[in-house]
């Protein structure tokens, strides 16, 4: 293995902290967002499955680094470090989910609404008839 390799396995680790770190950060900031309709909360769970795939991607570098026989770390690391992969994983389906959820039902309602205004738009206001 040549010097250059040696310098770049062993930055892995703090690329990953970094990494993990600026999407703990992104995390917060997608939690911040308003929530107050159903287009809004649709936004929001897609910034969080696009962290939690971000996430996912870097236990994913972390995981090859830790079962390279140079990492010099217990394989009851790359097990950890496998679980909180899988985990990331998890969160990205679930949060994808949901945005399809919020996202279905935001076009339900702009169909209602569409629905509702075309029946007042047909329905006569003055029949011309006295009661």
């Amino acid at each position: 293995m040549t010097a250059a390799a040696k310098t770049s396995s062993a930055q892995v680790p703090g690329l990953v902290e970094a990494g993990i770190g600026r999407c703990e950060s992104d995390r917060e900031a997608a939690l911040g967002l308003p929530a107050g309709n159903h287009v809004e909360l649709a936004h929001r769970a897609e910034q969080l499955a696009s962290v939690a795939e971000r996430e996912q991607s870097w236990w994913a570098m972390l995981a090859g680094w830790v079962r390279r026989p140079d990492s010099g770390l217990s394989p009851v690391f790359a097990i950890a470090v496998t679980a909180a992969r899988d985990q990331a994983g998890n969160d990205r389906m679930f949060w994808t989910e949901t945005a399809r959820y919020w996202q279905h039902r935001a076009a339900d309602l702009s169909h209602q609404d569409a629905t509702d205004a075309a029946q007042t738009a047909a329905t006569p206001t003055d029949t011309g008839v006295l009661s």
